[in-house]
C-alpha cells in the first residue's frame, strides 16, 4: 500500500497547522438565524461589561485576550485610523468565567480564590456587532481556518493576526468554540471601540460565585465549584 508523502516544507501530526492568515481565505460568515441575542460576559468589577481590550501579546502576555485588536486599523473613510479592541462573551456562564480566568482555572475546580472580583453581565450585543461575524465553529471553517486550533491555540500571537486581518476585512466579531471549557456552549469575539463604548446594553452585573453555584445546582446539585469554600454559596 502506498504511503501518503508530505510535501516539502510540511507539517506532521504533533506539529501546529495553524499558518498565518491569508485575505484569499477568509472564513465563512456566521449564521444569524438562531443566534442568541443574551450572551454571558464575564468580568472584573472594575471594567464595564462592555470593555474592548487592546493588549497585545508582546506587551502583556498575561493579560492579552485571543483576538485583541491592538493597532489602529485603518478604514475606508475614516481619518486617522482610530483605536478599536475586542470585547469577549459566551453562550455559557460557566464557559465565560473559566475563558476569563484562562490557566488559573483550567483543569480544575472554580474556588471562591479564583472568582474574588469577577462579576458575570448578561449583556446584549447590537445587531451590527453581529452582521459580519467570522465563525470558526462551522464546518466550512475547516478549509480556511485550520479547524479548532485558532480556538485553542496557545499562540496568540497569531491568533490576534488573524483578528487584525480579518476585522481589516470587514468582519465585525468572531465565533470560537471556549479553550478552557469542555461543555457545550461557544465564545463571541466582538470588535469595537478600545475601551468602553458610550452606549452599552447590559444587566446588572451579579458576582461569579451566585452565577456559578446556581448553574451547578441546575446541573444536578453538585457543588464542586467554589468548593474550597462552599458554604458560602450553599444554601
Amino acid at each position: 500500500m502506498a504511503r501518503l508523502s508530505l510535501e516539502p516544507g510540511s507539517r506532521t501530526r504533533h506539529q501546529s497547522a495553524l499558518s498565518e492568515p491569508k485575505a484569499t481565505a477568509l472564513p465563512p460568515v456566521m449564521d444569524r438565524a438562531g443566534v442568541r441575542s443574551v450572551w454571558y460576559r464575564a468580568h472584573k468589577v472594575a471594567l464595564s461589561a462592555w470593555w474592548f481590550a487592546t493588549v497585545q501579546v508582546g506587551s502583556d502576555p498575561d493579560l492579552a485576550g485571543r483576538f485583541d485588536l491592538h493597532e489602529r486599523v485603518p478604514q475606508p473613510g475614516v481619518k486617522p485610523p482610530k483605536a478599536y479592541g475586542t470585547c469577549y462573551m459566551g453562550t455559557v456562564a460557566e464557559a465565560a468565567v473559566r475563558e476569563h480566568l484562562g490557566h488559573m482555572a483550567a483543569g480544575r475546580p472554580l474556588t471562591a480564590a479564583m472568582l474574588t472580583a469577577v462579576v458575570v453581565s448578561e449583556i446584549q450585543p447590537k445587531p451590527s456587532q453581529l452582521d459580519q461575524v467570522a465563525d470558526v465553529t462551522c464546518p466550512e471553517a475547516s478549509d480556511v481556518a485550520a479547524g479548532r486550533e485558532l480556538s485553542s491555540s496557545s499562540d496568540y500571537a497569531l491568533c490576534q493576526r488573524h483578528a487584525a486581518l480579518w476585522y481589516g476585512n470587514g468582519y465585525t466579531g468572531i465565533l470560537y468554540w471556549p479553550r478552557f471549557y469542555s461543555g457545550p456552549g461557544k465564545s463571541l469575539a466582538v470588535f469595537g471601540l478600545a475601551g468602553k463604548p458610550g452606549r452599552a446594553r447590559a444587566k446588572p452585573a451579579r458576582p461569579a460565585a451566585d452565577v456559578l453555584a446556581e448553574v451547578l445546582r441546575e446541573r444536578g446539585g453538585l457543588v464542586t465549584v467554589i468548593h474550597e469554600h462552599a458554604a458560602d454559596i450553599e444554601e
